[in-house]
């Protein structure tokens, strides 16, 4: 069960409210996409880091919402997309499987180098 937590107060309501705007000038939506509504293997990177995620998703936008939001511990941007096809995602885990990160996200997290990280963006659908 839930914590129940108090009600906030105005300090914290203007902190988050400031927070968001901060969140939505460094991250736009992505443009949509056909993928947008539908199916799609789309790449997800750490900000400052080398972490990328490579997930699948049949509803975009909820996930990216979900997935970038202000309030999460590693702020994340969306880089593209892989494919159309969400079963692609094996493919693509297969190809960096030796770069698995320890980031506790399972096995759609990976360290890539820089090198890496350019062949991958280099791949993204256009």
């Amino acid at each position: 069960m839930r914590k129940q937590r108090g009600p906030m107060s105005d300090s914290q309501k203007r902190q988050i409210s400031e927070r968001m705007k901060r969140f939505r000038a460094e991250n736009p939506k992505p443009k949509r996409s056909p993928q947008a509504t539908g199916a799609g293997v789309y790449v997800l990177r750490e900000v400052g880091t080398n972490y990328v995620k490579i997930g699948t998703t049949v509803r975009f936008q909820s996930r990216y919402v979900s997935m970038v939001r202000p309030d999460n511990p590693r702020p994340l941007r969306f880089m593209g997309w892989l494919s159309r096809d969400p079963n692609d995602e094996r493919i693509f885990h297969a190809a960096y499987a030796h770069c698995a990160g320890a980031l506790g996200g399972g096995v759609e997290w990976f360290l890539l180098t820089n090198e890496q990280i350019a062949a991958l963006e280099s791949t993204l659908l256009r």
